[in-house]
């Protein structure tokens, strides 16, 4: 379920964004950053070919980050995710994507009811039945179960 090495190089550059936003979003979906957080989505990010200079991921990091700043209501939000949805047409890739966030939103060791909502609003936009929702669930808590 994991995002892949392949998932990137298949990937056009708006589909490359929108999959670091939504794992930005997810780091930022409770309004507090945890460092176990930063430290999963470091390890996430760095294990992926974006296809670009580190510097320029570091930017576009930077950007998504101010604009993880401006999503202050639900309106927002939610036009945001659509905005992500839009720009990632694979039901395949929407499911790693899903699963990706879900794994950052759950670093800390809890889930905000925020990060649940966050995660309904994705699963929704991104046209995902409740039973591939309920397999991604599945893998998180088999991965979840597995020792470290």
């Amino acid at each position: 379920m994991q995002l892949t090495a392949a998932d990137l190089a298949a990937a056009d550059d708006p589909t490359k964004l929108a999959i670091l936003e939504s794992m930005l979003l997810a780091v930022f979906a409770d309004g507090q950053v945890h460092s176990d957080e930063i430290r999963v989505f470091n390890r996430l990010a760095e294990a992926l070919p974006w296809g670009m200079d580190k510097e320029v991921l570091t930017a576009l990091i930077h950007g998504a980050q101010e604009r993880m700043k401006a999503l202050t209501n639900p309106t927002a939000i939610s036009d945001f995710v659509i905005g992500i949805a839009l720009r990632v047409p694979s039901q395949g890739l929407r499911q790693k994507i899903l699963y990706t966030m879900a794994v950052l939103a759950a670093a800390d060791g809890s889930m905000h009811s925020f990060e649940k909502n966050l995660l309904g609003l994705v699963a929704v936009a991104f046209n995902l039945t409740s039973d591939t929702v309920r397999s991604l669930k599945d893998a998180l808590a088999a991965a979840a179960a597995k020792p470290a």
